[in-house]
């Protein structure tokens, strides 16, 4: 992804979401085609210094599909905008985060945590305290 020839959409939606993603120019059936979106989440938190906002970047539809195009219905999107150049960086990280993560390596290292070998090392390695109180 690149973003001097990319530029990726943020959509509000009418239920309230806001999305990131890459939008095809034309309307079809009165729908959007959207690419790879990702929901923003903006979260406060209070620090020394006083509140402070971060934004998160989600997959929208989360894990319960591998699919990365969707179609929204025109009139459930009440605007669209240009992202900025820092969102649109920030999105491109997140989006390479999410494939790799998705990689058959990455995957299988998360399977080999679940290696009854890896577990008896992990429990041999806990201090157990006999104590009953």
């Amino acid at each position: 992804m690149n973003t001097d020839t990319t530029t990726y959409k943020v959509l509000k939606l009418l239920n309230g979401e806001e999305l990131i993603c890459k939008l095809e120019d034309s309307v079809v059936d009165d729908s959007y085609e959207i690419t790879n979106p990702l929901k923003m989440q903006v979260e406060s938190k209070n620090t020394k210094q006083g509140p402070v906002e971060s934004l998160s970047l989600s997959r929208w539809i989360g894990p319960y599909t591998e699919q990365s195009l969707f179609n929204i219905k025109t009139s459930h999107v009440l605007i669209i905008a240009d992202a900025s150049a820092g969102l649109s960086r920030y999105y491109e990280h997140v989006q390479k985060e999410i494939t790799r993560r998705d990689s058959p390596n990455y995957r299988k290292s998360l399977d080999d945590i679940g290696n009854e070998e890896a577990y008896e090392d992990l429990l041999s390695n806990l201090e157990i305290d006999d104590t009953i109180h």
